[in-house]
């Protein structure tokens, strides 16, 4: 699945959207601003899941993370240079994060990114109906053409009715307090 992914207490918290919607931008700030302790970093750019019989969990993707660097001033975040940064086609990269979560994480939540809204400054939380979700589902994913295309429509399906999925909406910057009560409230 192509997104980031955040893990709190209850479990993981995939982020999907299109490309430039703030998909990494915005799990880099939740798990690198303070406060930090709630929420860690699973995965970026490419979610891994697993489908059992008694749920579906997210496991860590170890490739390192990207971000823009006006996040770093913007929200305060501090990060440990010593960790690999490099910089690539102006985006920032860090090799290793060392606050990521090891071991699987059962799937809590799915939060949809929309970037493309107009609600002035402010970020707009809705839920979405299991049928809203797969759609999104599927207009996040940059390929879905393979040999097993059938199965991956199974997967969304049972993902989009397994889980709630929320909309978060604003027109430049997603609000992180909102974002982090979306993640952590029941």
């Amino acid at each position: 699945c192509h997104g980031a992914a955040i893990a709190t207490e209850r479990g993981a918290v995939p982020i999907i959207g299109l490309s430039g919607a703030g998909k990494s931008t915005l799990a880099f700030i939740a798990t690198h601003a303070p406060p930090t302790r709630d929420v860690q970093h699973l995965s970026d750019d490419t979610i891994t899941l697993e489908f059992a019989d008694d749920g579906i969990s997210v496991y860590p993707n170890q490739s390192g993370f990207g971000f823009w660097p006006d996040i770093i001033d913007r929200y305060a975040v501090t990060i440990d240079r010593a960790n690999g940064l490099q910089e690539t086609r102006g985006k920032q990269y860090l090799a290793t994060l060392p606050n990521q979560r090891r071991g699987r994480r059962p799937l809590d939540r799915v939060v949809v990114l929309d970037k493309s809204a107009d609600h002035g400054d402010r970020t707009i939380i809705a839920k979405l109906s299991p049928a809203e979700l797969l759609s999104r589902l599927l207009d996040s994913q940059t390929s879905i053409a393979s040999p097993h295309v059938v199965d991956r429509l199974r997967m969304w399906k049972r993902l989009s009715e397994c889980v709630p999925g929320y909309r978060a909406s604003y027109r430049e910057y997603c609000d992180v307090d909102v974002f982090r009560r979306l993640v952590l409230e029941s």
